[in-house]
């Protein structure tokens, strides 16, 4: 990780570092099927930034940390003490739970488990990757909250990366946006503890009075052990491709973008945050302006645009390369 910034000026990797906070924090949500306000937005941006702070994990901070991630209505003053579950949403009542998490009696002794897992980074008694990706999976698996869940734990593996050192104070790699990119293989990692351990109770669930009653027992030994090993090799893939990939992607086109600027400035005479725009959608369409954002350049004729789109080009070149539809 540090062999990869080494060589980047500290201003250039502070604009990509930028963008990439934004990319993680819209990408966490989208996984989750929503779009936070700007308000949710900025909070879970702040939040990134204090990952890694010192300190064992506890409930009080998971807590403190669920609060800035859900919604007003949602937070959360404890950790559960009512038994959830998780349903695919749809048109009809389903009535069926495609994963019933630990009973309330065990997220205490679990979440303090999860806890031991997450200071074996910092204590250098476990790969910061592997540290970060068993106690990560292993919050979302005891599900010890009513509500953000899954943000909490995509939160927890930055926090554990970050405090073991692994990831330098202000960096933030877009683990959330990589996942996005291939989320039927997360997905599948997540059923592979849900399905069978759910396929073994017996309940009854009322989607319409959202109450479930789980008639047979839940043993401890039946949450608290997993293989870990296909969730390590997913992450430690996703922690690969953010810093070979996507942190250096970025950093190529804010580059290729400040070069665009500075050819088009010689003979265009546009307010700087007009060109930016215009320099970023000529890129999201691949070299062309549409007809569609035709507008945002009206005060052009076609032939400065045609010059436009050919500065572009020859800029991004390298960029448009990698990016081939």
């Amino acid at each position: 990780m540090a062999n990869a910034l080494s060589n980047l000026e500290p201003e250039m990797l502070a604009r990509a570092v930028d963008f990439l906070y934004l990319s993680e924090t819209r990408s966490t949500y989208n996984i989750e099927d929503e779009i936070p306000d700007n308000n949710r937005s900025a909070k879970f941006r702040r939040l990134l930034e204090q990952a890694g702070e010192p300190g064992a994990l506890s409930e009080e901070q998971l807590v403190q940390w669920q609060s800035q991630i859900v919604g007003p209505l949602s937070i959360e003053a404890s950790y559960r003490n009512s038994q959830n579950w998780l349903s695919r949403p749809g048109g009809r009542l389903r009535n069926i739970a495609d994963f019933i998490p630990p009973p309330p009696t065990l997220v205490d002794s679990m979440m303090d488990s999860v806890a031991e897992v997450a200071a074996l980074a910092a204590g250098r008694g476990l790969h910061p990757v592997l540290a970060a990706a068993c106690s990560s999976f292993g919050l979302v698996y005891v599900h010890p909250f009513l509500d953000g869940n899954g943000r909490l734990h995509r939160f927890l593996l930055h926090h554990v990366l970050r405090q073991a050192g692994f990831t330098p104070a202000g960096v933030v790699l877009p683990l959330s946006a990589r996942m996005l990119k291939d989320l039927p293989r997360y997905s599948a990692l997540l059923k592979s503890y849900s399905r069978p351990r759910t396929e073994l109770l017996d309940y009854l669930l009322d989607a319409e009075s959202a109450t479930i009653l789980v008639r047979s027992p839940q043993p401890a030994w039946l949450y608290a052990y997993f293989d870990a090993t296909e969730m390590c090799e997913f992450i430690l893939e996703c922690v690969k491709l953010c810093v070979e990939e996507d942190l250096l992607d970025e950093v190529a086109y804010l580059r290729a973008h400040d070069l665009t600027v500075r050819e088009l400035g010689n003979w265009l005479d546009m307010r700087q945050s007009q060109l930016n725009t215009l320099i970023d959608v000529i890129v999201q369409g691949h070299g062309k302006l549409s007809r569609n954002k035709r507008k945002l350049a009206e005060r052009l004729s076609d032939a400065e645009v045609e010059r436009m789109e050919a500065t572009v080009n020859s800029r991004f070149a390298e960029y448009f390369e990698r990016h081939a539809p």
